[in-house]
């Protein structure tokens, strides 16, 4: 009798080992399947709308033939580098298990319907694409997430950069950035012929050349021009510089203002003010024909004197 009992309890413990190896591979086995799950597959190329909603606050951008623009900030170009980095990010999200998928755990993890960090949607061609809460970030980088149709909670790397909703956070810093291949001053015009700088004024009497170190310098400040953000108090003093520069088929027309410690920029086809560090300020009012030319150093003619022997 004893050893039909231990037979029982023996073959007992062999078919719970069995279950048990049979949970565990088939678990196994889903997990394998779970972490090859991408949680968005729309296409980075055809997205034309994105909202970043806070909890009381929330920012639309739109790409207008093919440039992002800031609706709310009058249309101006707002940075599509951040904007790709953030949608190819997204796309490359692989999840496995969900870390919860309760009602009290989207509170806790902050992707609640009313109870959120980040609610971010995302069109394509006028359909949502993606639609997600962005949560609690329990480490550097990484974000709780949701999808607004699903209650499932899961922990994603992202590493993009702050998702604002204020619009000054995502506009083009270099909208004013500008390859020059001409540019004319108060008092200088000067033009870039196969690489060299020259005298560009066609009725100039001055004996003078163009310094080529100078006129880079300032090629290069207008190439590489990054604006602070729109200027909420535009200076209403005159300008204190006024550059005309040529750009391929593009005439911009630049102008500097100062007033304190507060120095902004304009350009024609724009009609804000954008504040600019002090650096670039000083270094686009070197633009002076004083600055940029030099005289021609003419070579002094040895006058041939005639030897005369005395007698």
């Amino acid at each position: 009798m004893l050893r039909k009992i231990t037979i029982s309890l023996a073959a007992l413990v062999v078919i719970q080992a069995a279950v048990c190896a049979g949970f565990w591979v088939h678990s196994s086995q889903l997990r394998q399947q779970a972490k090859r799950h991408s949680l968005f597959k729309f296409d980075t190329t055809e997205v034309n709308y994105l909202s970043v909603q806070s909890a009381k606050k929330q920012l639309t951008l739109k790409r207008v033939n093919g440039t992002w623009q800031l609706p709310s900030l009058d249309n101006l170009p707002a940075d599509s580098a951040k904007i790709a980095n953030l949608l190819s990010q997204l796309r490359q999200v692989q999840v496995d298990w969900p870390i919860a998928n309760s009602t009290s755990a989207q509170k806790r993890f902050q992707v609640a319907k009313d109870n959120f960090k980040r609610h971010i949607t995302i069109k394509a061609k006028g359909k949502t694409v993606a639609d997600f809460y962005l949560g609690s970030e329990p480490n550097y980088h990484q974000r709780s997430l949701r999808q607004a149709q699903d209650k499932a909670i899961y922990q994603v790397h992202l590493s993009a950069s702050p998702l604002g909703v204020n619009a000054q956070q995502w506009l083009d810093k270099t909208l004013l950035a500008a390859t020059c291949d001409s540019i004319k001053g108060p008092s200088f015009s000067i033009i870039k012929q196969k690489q060299v700088w020259r005298n560009g004024s066609k009725h100039s009497h001055l004996k003078e050349v163009v310094s080529q170190t100078h006129a880079a310098e300032i090629a290069d400040a207008l190439a590489n021009l990054s604006v602070q953000n729109v200027a909420k108090m535009p200076i209403k003093t005159a300008a204190e510089l006024t550059l005309n520069v040529t750009s391929g088929k593009h005439d911009y027309r630049y102008q500097l203002y100062h007033q304190n410690k507060r120095y902004q920029i304009s350009r024609s086809d724009y009609k804000q003010h954008f504040v600019i560090n002090q650096g670039q300020y000083e270094q686009l009012l070197k633009a002076t024909a004083h600055n940029l030319f030099h005289p021609v150093k003419v070579k002094a003619k040895k006058s041939k004197v005639a030897a005369t022997g005395s007698k």
